[in-house]
């Protein structure tokens, strides 16, 4: 039987810090769950570009080592990042930035806006050193879930980064924006992940600067619609038969969602608006 991989992407200058996270990795290794690969993997005289490209192929989990040196490798950021997130794209790679070292990461588009670790961005090594094998143990054992496929609903990761084939439902939403002269509708779909943003591949493409480059997602969850707030800097905000809800990263993140609700992301209002079907094809109306 194959074991699921785990690719470990780091830079060369932080080989120290990736020798401690394979450390714990290896718990699960010995275990039997699964298999770590970096580039220690590669063997004299082999083409280790395609060795990379075939490891991510066949990888089930990405941890990126987060450093400066990781940020500003020529390599790292022209090779293997924008394969890791295309994999995440469209093969449910499930991909973890561990902020190792202090950096200016959240600067960084592609990553401001995915859902770090620790999760609350600080880096696991730095002067105020964090319990280190107590950080990696938890991240290991997160990694763990996802490869065993028993995730409970309140892990993010097992959601956002979805481990098997995605379907769609037969449930449909729609999100209209609303403005001082009319409601205009802008999103109407039935996929299970729902992708709200700055970034243009997103579902709802939202370009303003106040808004982050992967700033929340709708997830269609077991009969039910909840927002979850992503963005690191920036909150979203909910409101309900004259109640708000504050979204934001260390607090509030995740939300069922009610008809009429009205979810505002930077200077956009949108209401929601949605039917859900059960199994025998029959509409039910939240309200």
């Amino acid at each position: 039987m194959h074991r699921p991989v785990v690719f470990v992407s780091y830079s060369h200058k932080d080989e120290k810090e990736q020798q401690h996270l394979l450390s714990h990795l290896g718990v699960l290794h010995k275990a039997g769950l699964l298999e770590v690969w970096s580039d220690d993997n590669i063997g004299a005289g082999v083409n280790w570009q395609t060795e990379i490209s075939r490891a991510i192929e066949k990888s089930k989990v990405a941890v990126l080592l987060i450093t400066a040196n990781f940020l500003t490798s020529e390599f790292i950021l022209s090779q293997e990042v924008p394969v890791l997130l295309t994999h995440r794209e469209h093969k449910g790679l499930a991909v973890f930035p561990v902020i190792a070292k202090a950096c200016a990461w959240e600067r960084v588009d592609w990553l401001a806006g995915m859902n770090v670790r620790p999760k609350n961005g600080k880096p696991i090594w730095g002067i105020n050193s964090l319990d280190v094998d107590e950080v990696l143990a938890s991240i290991v054992g997160e990694i763990g879930d996802i490869i065993q496929g028993d995730l409970s609903d309140g892990s993010l990761d097992a959601l956002l980064n979805p481990t098997g084939p995605v379907t769609r439902h037969r449930s449909r939403i729609k999100l209209t924006e609303k403005t001082a002269d009319q409601n205009r509708l802008v999103c109407e779909s039935n996929e299970p992940i729902i992708k709200i943003g700055r970034a243009p591949n997103n579902i709802l493409h939202i370009p303003d600067p106040e808004v982050s480059w992967e700033h929340g997602q709708i997830i269609m969850m077991r009969a039910s619609y909840y927002y979850y707030h992503l963005s690191t800097k920036k909150t979203s905000v909910l409101r309900r038969r004259g109640e708000e809800y504050l979204l934001q990263h260390g607090g509030v993140e995740k939300i069922m969602l009610q008809n009429a609700d009205r979810l505002t992301i930077g200077n956009k209002t949108f209401i929601i608006e949605f039917d859900l079907i059960n199994e025998d094809k029959e509409y039910v109306t939240t309200t």
